[in-house]
């Protein structure tokens, strides 16, 4: 260190002058290098010239997060949460015999507030004891149904993460949910027993244009038959599918376009959302659905 004369090294930059102008050179070259004018720095944005959307709220925010669940789904998670409810209030009504194995909290807190000691409890004996409204026999898969629904409702109105199917704390809970399900199958109410909407056959279908329910004769049976055929062609689900169609705006249909090898022109459906696909971070990986509907030369009504 003696050796060496700082004066003759070049001057350190200490000064405040001097480091402001090493910095105002590097924020030139950093706006130059991203294409951006002086004009857009935040300093210079006036009230007219506002990049982004109008400040959200709280409520706003949560009113997204509401509108994106699907309706049947919170019609499902409320089905769950009414059933438990009805059990509750069932419970608290027998002799209390009845209920000393079983914690008061179970019984009378609502399940959003529970802990998750207190839920796992409750749904043990709600899965084994839960009946229809006419006193019915649950099959399998309602049983199923109502464990998961129950989990729905919990998620959709705490913003939860909680799993009744994988967190050790319901591991019991599971165990009873198998049980049942494994019992209600020997009694003939398993998973086999849940209703599938009846195919119409090509008969049947000839039956409808037939009687003039299908057909091109007026514009309420165009529609009709327009409401047929994209569901027949595209499989498309229920009503929200169908009400879901643009025709302008990146619509889903396209063409008609010219298939080379069979000679005939067909239209093509590429979905965006779905009741299985619905754009959200659970589906971000889905290969969306892509169909082709070609031209009837036999029938063009078809």
């Amino acid at each position: 260190m003696d050796d060496i004369d700082l004066l003759e090294w070049d001057p350190i930059f200490l000064t405040q002058s001097t480091y402001s102008q090493v910095s105002e050179e590097k924020e030139s070259d950093i706006l130059s290098y991203f294409d951006l004018k002086p004009s857009d720095n935040d300093l210079e944005i006036t009230r007219h010239q506002f990049r982004h959307g109008q400040p959200e709220t709280v409520k706003s925010l949560q009113n997204k997060i509401e509108e994106s669940v699907p309706k049947n789904s919170v019609k499902k998670y409320k089905w769950g949460y009414n059933a438990f409810n009805s059990w509750q209030a069932e419970r608290r009504l027998r002799p209390i015999s009845d209920n000393l194995e079983i914690s008061p909290n179970c019984l009378q807190k609502d399940l959003v507030h529970m802990d998750k000691t207190e839920l796992s409890t409750s749904l043990q004996y709600f899965i084994a004891e839960a009946k229809k409204k006419d006193g019915g026999t649950y099959p399998s898969n309602s049983i199923y149904d109502l464990f998961s629904s129950i989990q729905g409702y919990i998620r959709h109105q705490k913003s939860s993460s909680i799993n009744f199917f994988t967190d050790p704390e319901f591991l019991r809970a599971r165990q009873v949910l198998d049980a049942v399900m494994k019992e209600r199958a020997t009694e003939g109410l398993g998973a086999n027993t849940r209703k599938q909407a009846d195919v119409i056959s090509v008969d049947e279908e000839t039956s409808l244009y037939d009687k003039g329910i299908l057909g091109v004769d007026n514009p309420q049976q165009l529609l009709d038959t327009l409401l047929y055929l994209c569901g027949l062609h595209f499989a498309l689900r229920g009503g929200t599918e169908h009400r879901r169609l643009r025709l302008n705006s990146n619509p889903q249909i396209t063409g008609p376009f010219q298939d080379k090898d069979a000679k005939l022109r067909y239209l093509l459906y590429k979905e965006d959302v779905s009741k299985a696909n619905a754009g959200g971070l659970k589906h971000r990986k889905v290969v969306p659905k892509c169909v082709r509907a070609f031209e009837n030369p036999e029938n063009r009504n078809k």
